[in-house]
């Protein structure tokens, strides 16, 4: 297995808000999507079980073999369903399975999807099997615990964490982000917009019901309904911070500052946007580091980290 190559990629894109996690999105729809994203996006974000039986991942398979020979770099994560199983081979079979779907668009970076310390004997023989394959694969995992990543990292090869990262819980990560840096492994932010509380839609004083399974889980208790309060009122300070902005720089959506300020973080290396839509996906095509250097420095300081709001 060759080193990882893409420590250089920005332009990401994650699939998740296509798969139907977040409301039913029609396979016309899908595809058009897709095709725009081979086009525009430099990295592809997806995961073997993204979409009904991994629907989502076959027809990115088939548009990619289909759209000639420039092709995003691709990260697929593996594991998911597998989060209390410690049988070897049934790793293997998931990855052998997305192999033989991919087999003309191979991805650049597999990710365990969910690791665990309970997991380490299992995924580090599932590393050892996909390094004897020789075929070129970074290697990495999801986790927001610095425990996993410091365990991990003593028995295989980093090269990339994929952090569920935010501007409402930035503080959090902060040790796991700075052990990263110190050991020369790459950051991909995800979940950047915290599930849609960032892009404006929503404001602490009303009262929410939702449907998707991916936000429901903020208002399952009382005390969860407590939290999203207070991390709402929170987006009430990145809307000011965002008013100003646009006032003296640029007009970008809410959405596209908030990628661009995660970008402009020294501890991240690559953000995956998000989008269900295509006006979305074309706008957080466009994003870049944010052009103020002085309110970046003044929100990753610790003045901003301190009034963060943890899940």
């Amino acid at each position: 297995m060759v080193g990882f190559k893409g420590k250089g990629w920005k332009n990401g894109v994650g699939l998740l808000g296509l798969s139907g996690m977040y409301g039913p999105i029609s396979e016309k729809s899908q595809r058009l999507y897709i095709e725009y994203i081979l086009d525009e996006y430099e990295f592809i974000d997806t995961a073997s079980v993204y979409g009904a039986g991994g629907k989502v991942n076959r027809l990115l398979s088939s548009l990619a073999s289909a759209s000639g020979s420039r092709k995003p770099f691709l990260i697929n994560k593996l594991g998911a369903d597998l989060l209390n199983s410690s049988k070897l081979k049934l790793l293997i079979h998931e990855y052998e399975t997305q192999n033989e779907l991919f087999h003309n668009y191979p991805p650049s970076l597999l990710l365990l999807h969910r690791p665990s310390i309970e997991l380490m004997a299992r995924d580090e023989a599932f590393f050892q099997h996909v390094s004897r394959q020789d075929c070129g694969n970074g290697f990495g995992i999801c986790t927001n615990s610095l425990e996993v990543l410091t365990s991990y990292h003593k028995i295989l090869r980093v090269d990339v964490v994929q952090v569920a990262l935010n501007l409402l819980d930035y503080a959090s990560s902060v040790d796991l982000l700075n052990f990263c840096k110190e050991n020369k492994i790459t950051v991909h932010a995800r979940s950047v917009l915290s599930s849609g509380l960032l892009s404006g839609k929503y404001h602490f004083t009303e009262t929410f019901s939702f449907q998707d399974p991916l936000r429901k889980r903020f208002t399952e208790t009382e005390a969860k309904r407590n939290k999203l309060s207070q991390r709402l009122e929170k987006v009430g300070e990145i809307k000011h911070l965002y008013k100003n902005y646009i006032r003296e720089y640029e007009v970008i959506t809410l959405s596209q500052f908030v990628y661009a300020l995660t970008l402009s973080s020294p501890l991240v290396g690559a953000i995956i946007k998000g989008g269900s839509t295509l006006t979305q996906l074309r706008q957080n095509s466009q994003v870049s580091k944010i052009q103020d250097d002085t309110l970046a420095s003044k929100v990753f300081s610790k003045h901003y980290l301190d009034w963060s709001v943890p899940y």
